[in-house]
């Protein structure tokens, strides 16, 4: 009985985990993104000065 709890609490936590694993994905992309060209920006500006 509280085998089988458990493995049905695990397989549901297992589909949160993958769910949020693909979203938290798509916001490291986008952080990532928004980092590098941010870094571009700083490279230009350091180029600018001197």
């Amino acid at each position: 009985m509280l085998f089988s709890k458990v493995k049905k609490v695990k397989s549901t936590a297992f589909v949160v985990v993958r769910a949020h694993s693909k979203s938290i994905n798509n916001e490291l992309k986008h952080i990532s993104s928004i980092f590098s060209s941010n870094l571009v920006d700083l490279a230009n500006v350091n180029n600018n000065v001197s």
